[in-house]
């Protein structure tokens, strides 16, 4: 129905300027027409909610910001302004407005959960935390609310918290596959890597194209030893997308496990062209090489896997001083060990590869010391026992 007050009003504007010039008359009405001042905050904002519901996000934008000019009070212009701004991930600007809302309006849940989604966002995690708890107070029934708590809970590495808002969260909404993904997530953080799976495996009964959920499934798989299954859901999402590199490398990975080390070298290939500043490849790689023989590429791959990783991968220091114990370079091969040590210095196994190149350097008392304190260490690590006898053996 059209607004009788505005249409005299414009009709008193145009009859003010019936006297100005054709041109003037015509960018009067040009003006009146892009902004039409005679509008009230409601009229702006249904032609907001209006925009919006088309995702014609930045547009609407514009009319809740008329809106709350001629109405700084117009609590629901601030939220779905709010709103639009976190679907543009513009979440500085959202917080702003949920702020607002909230001195509008204070101790309301929806906007108190708006509020922990945003913060949440912006990495901002204990104060996400306060809102959705506050928020959950009110309504412990909202699964959004609570998934978003989970969500929060394992950023902070609290996951047995993360846990709980997830299964709280997947009883309310049983039917959201990403509440399963993320509980999977969570899960592979405990080490609960058949619970992970199984929540892949109900996350992809409802989203039959969840890549993320293959890719968790088959690193689950993985780690279980199910190889053929792993590189079943490997294949699904290459098929899906075949640009990944992140999946040819983790399909690499199982393949050597299977001892599949041409096929495991020729998926390298492929997630190195794919993006050659992802360590995972060449690492698996150069594994690959050193166990077929080909240990100066293995020796190249390992090398430029370190450089990617920053030299802060364990498993790739670890790597490098067992390539140089199989060429013989001993002194090399101390020095990764003792890089394996500055980062984790209670990893057993970086003292037993350092007590073996002393002992090949003819330091027989220092590798002695190290393999003694390994066993007060771990007095199961029967290695160490082995190397301690066979260096007293050919000591005489």
């Amino acid at each position: 129905m059209p607004n009788m007050n505005a249409t005299k009003s414009n009709h008193k504007i145009n009859k003010q300027f019936q006297f100005l010039p054709g041109a003037a008359v015509l960018m009067l009405s040009f003006f009146l027409l892009i902004h039409p001042v005679y509008l009230h905050a409601q009229d702006y904002f249904k032609m907001g909610s209006q925009e919006q519901e088309k995702a014609h996000l930045d547009k609407a934008i514009e009319y809740y910001g008329l809106a709350i000019k001629q109405n700084p009070k117009l609590l629901p212009a601030y939220i779905k302004r709010g709103l639009c701004y976190q679907d543009l991930s513009d979440f500085d600007s959202a917080l702003n407005d949920f702020k607002k809302a909230n001195e509008l309006k204070p101790d309301n849940p929806d906007i108190e959960m708006s509020l922990g989604t945003t913060y949440f966002h912006l990495k901002d995690y204990q104060n996400a935390l306060s809102y959705l708890n506050d928020a959950l107070e009110k309504m412990p029934d909202n699964s959004n609310a609570q998934f978003d708590l989970g969500l929060t809970k394992s950023e902070l590495k609290d996951y047995y918290g993360a846990l709980k808002a997830f299964n709280t969260a997947i009883d309310l909404s049983p039917n959201k596959s990403q509440f399963y993904y993320s509980r999977a997530l969570a899960k592979d953080q405990l080490r609960d890597f058949k619970g992970a799976m199984d929540d892949c495996s109900s996350a992809i009964k409802l989203k039959p194209d969840y890549e993320k959920a293959y890719y968790l499934r088959a690193k689950e798989e993985n780690q279980l030893r199910l190889y053929k299954e792993a590189l079943e859901d490997l294949s699904v999402d290459i098929k899906i997308n075949p640009k990944n590199t992140r999946y040819y490398a983790e399909k690499a990975d199982v393949e050597y496990h299977q001892g599949f080390l041409a096929a495991c070298i020729a998926d390298c290939d492929i997630a190195i062209s794919l993006n050659s500043i992802f360590g995972e490849p060449y690492y698996s790689k150069a594994l690959a090489e050193r166990d077929s023989g080909r240990i100066d590429n293995a020796k190249s791959d390992m090398e430029t896997a370190n450089k990617l990783f920053k030299g802060k991968s364990v498993l790739v220091w670890m790597e490098m001083s067992k390539i140089y114990i199989y060429t013989g370079n001993y002194a090399e091969a101390v020095k990764c060990a003792q890089n394996v040590l500055k980062i984790n210095p209670k990893y057993i196994y970086a003292d037993y590869e350092l007590a073996y190149s002393e002992a090949f350097m003819g330091n027989d008392s220092g590798a002695i010391k190290i393999l003694n304190r390994l066993i007060k260490t771990d007095t199961s690590f029967t290695m160490a026992y082995w190397l301690l006898g066979r260096i007293k053996y050919m000591a005489g």
